[in-house]
């Protein structure tokens, strides 16, 4: 699969809340994915059982985001299966029970080899980024009391 497939593949998924599905097709076996903001420490998760769950627990503190997805932005060379590309995520979570909620604004720098994911890194502006590493949604800085 190309990276720009891929890429327009990732973008469907998100919209239509099927990201945990979508991760067995779109990201190598070993892919690893640098979201700080979600899992512990910051520490990477590391193929497709770890990936998947990570997102499955996102899934059960929020409802569905409807996020608006921007890109797919190339960067370096790209071949037909590998290469580099990045999104831009804006969107607002909110907790199952509506007591919480969050504006969230991302940009994730993903690396695509042999036509899969192989690397997904996140990048958030300074006021999303957790006070303490340790301390995971909805303790975040920037989250608000829905009223």
């Amino acid at each position: 699969m190309s990276v720009t497939a891929i890429a327009e593949a990732l973008i469907s998924a998100i919209r239509a809340g099927r990201l945990v599905d979508a991760v067995a097709d779109l990201y190598d076996p070993e892919a690893v994915v640098v979201e700080g903001h979600w899992s512990d420490v910051g520490a990477p998760l590391r193929g497709h059982v770890e990936i998947r769950a990570a997102y499955e627990a996102r899934a059960a503190l929020v409802k569905p985001a409807e996020m608006d997805v921007a890109g797919p932005f190339l960067s370096g060379p790209q071949t037909t299966d590998a290469g580099r590309f990045a999104l831009q995520f804006h969107g607002r979570l909110v907790s199952h029970d509506g007591r919480f909620a969050q504006d969230v604004r991302s940009v994730g720098v993903f690396e695509v080899e042999g036509g899969r994911i192989v690397r997904q890194e996140f990048f958030l502006p300074p006021a999303t980024v957790p006070v303490e590493p340790s301390v995971r949604w909805p303790a975040m800085r920037g989250v608000e009391e829905a009223g």
